[in-house]
């Protein structure tokens, strides 16, 4: 009667547990379908981001290529412009020094013009003054001897009037003796001849008084107005001859003085600027000045050029470089997401190991009761030997509706026997032996993780263990993932 019930009750949970494995089948293949399109979502995530994220990395260093660029080319072009202002300047610098030193050569061939015709007319007006003074020795050697031989006339005269007793009226000379007359008829002869002389020294003074006169117009126009009126008086006033010569002599002296002045003045003021001159650079000069502009005008394009291709194939290495780092850190993230994935690989792993240790304690336990209640059974001749193929017989006698003058009982130990050869532990202690193993969901072949869920939904369910196996069930199946919602895990194609 207890085999009855345990039989009874047995097949009373069958249907429900039946029922419940389907309604999980059912869960499961939902689940992976939602799992599935997870993936495919997180792939397309991890595609978008990854592309989106290479592309704002290149986007921004060709920004910056392109900004340090943009400096270089105007920096090159100050460069360039201020070489040229600087050309330019010392082109209009040399033609300015070529045009000074022409004006200056001009101004120097007319200098020395005028400083030999100064010189000419200076040498004129010293030979001038010097048959002046001669002339004007002369003159005075004659007055001397006029006023000598007049001096010795009258104190002869006195003399005479003196030694006669006779008075000497309006001009006359007192009678003398025959010697004395013919003294005095000498000296009237004399006289008459020396008169053209006397003529011509007046004619002479004459001349002097009127180059006095033009010394001292040239006076008044070199000194100021009140000497020059003073000295006018002056003249007006002097009517000695000597005076106005001395007058004369000092004037043409304070010209040639002032005209030494001039002539050493505009022999400093040459001297001067041929010094200048001298300083300035030649036409050689500034031809090897032009050629060596050349040159460094050369040298400069040419390391332009040379800088250019630097640039370039600096900016190449860059590109290269920054590839080389995108794909780096590319190759950084796929190993962080392995490391990822085989960390939640291997929870999962651990979760289903757990699970299945869970199950199969469970199926030894259940095993154990099930020889304990197969103990409990007593011994019968009508009991047949175990076949493999009792589930035909127990279909059969399904089918004839226990009709065959076999008892319930009987047919009871059989079904009873034909589950205890269908569970058999090789495998279940097998695969518990060998451990948990690192393999992922994906991994997995789809039928293989049927026929586990299949075989372990054989077991009764107890109060006490389901809450914990839903759990362990749900932490198998979680998908552990570090990203977001939209991270599938799968990985890229570079």
């Amino acid at each position: 009667p207890q085999a009855c019930l345990v039989y009874v009750d047995f097949r009373s949970l069958t249907p429900a547990l039946f029922y419940q494995l389907v309604s999980l089948k059912e869960k499961l293949a939902a689940a992976e379908g939602i799992i599935h399109e997870k993936d495919l979502l997180l792939a397309d995530r991890d595609m978008v981001l990854a592309t989106a994220t290479s592309e704002r990395v290149a986007l921004s260093r060709a920004v910056e290529q392109n900004q340090t660029l943009k400096q270089r080319l105007l920096e090159l072009q100050d460069a360039f412009v201020l070489t040229k202002n600087q050309n330019m300047e010392l082109t209009t610098d040399l033609q300015k020094n070529q045009h000074a030193l022409k004006e200056s050569s001009t101004v120097q061939h007319d200098c020395r013009g005028q400083l030999e015709q100064l010189q000419k007319h200076c040498a004129e007006r010293e030979a001038q003054f010097n048959e002046l003074t001669e002339k004007y020795k002369m003159l005075v050697k004659d007055y001397e001897q006029l006023q000598v031989i007049n001096a010795r006339y009258n104190c002869e005269q006195i003399q005479r009037c003196a030694t006669s007793d006779q008075p000497v009226e309006d001009g006359q000379g007192c009678p003398v003796s025959s010697p004395t007359a013919d003294f005095v008829t000498k000296l009237v002869q004399d006289m008459q001849n020396q008169q053209p002389t006397i003529d011509s020294l007046n004619a002479r003074s004459e001349l002097c008084d009127s180059l006095t006169n033009r010394f001292k117009l040239l006076l008044s126009w070199l000194e100021e107005q009140q000497s020059n009126n003073t000295k006018k008086t002056n003249a007006h006033e002097i009517e000695d001859p000597t005076e106005l010569f001395s007058l004369l002599e000092q004037s043409v002296k304070s010209l040639l003085s002032n005209k030494d002045k001039e002539v050493t003045m505009q022999a400093e003021q040459n001297r001067q600027h041929m010094v200048r001159m001298e300083q300035l650079p030649s036409l050689e000069q500034w031809q090897l000045l032009q050629v060596a502009h050349k040159q460094l005008e050369a040298k400069f394009l040419d390391c332009m050029r040379k800088l250019s291709q630097a640039s370039e194939e600096h900016a190449k290495s860059e590109a290269i470089v920054a590839q080389l780092e995108m794909e780096a850190s590319t190759v950084g993230e796929y190993v962080t997401l392995f490391a990822h994935r085989r960390a939640a690989a291997s929870r999962r792993a651990k979760a289903r190991e757990l699970l299945l240790t869970r199950l199969v304690e469970d199926r030894r336990r259940l095993r154990s009761r099930l020889i304990k209640m197969q103990n409990l059974i007593p011994e019968t001749p009508t009991r047949q030997p175990l076949t493999e193929n009792c589930e035909v017989n127990v279909q059969v006698l399904n089918a004839n509706g226990y009709c065959g003058g076999e008892e319930p009982g009987d047919i009871f130990i059989t079904e009873f026997q034909c589950l205890l050869n269908e569970i058999c532990s090789k495998g279940d202690e097998v695969e518990a032996e060998e451990g948990y193993s690192m393999l992922s969901d994906e991994d997995v072949p789809v039928e293989q993780r049927m026929h586990e869920i299949l075989s372990n939904s054989i077991i009764s369910p107890d109060c006490s263990t389901v809450p914990v196996l839903e759990q362990l069930r749900q932490q198998a199946l979680q998908h552990d993932c570090p990203h977001c919602q939209c991270c599938v895990g799968t990985l890229l194609e570079v």
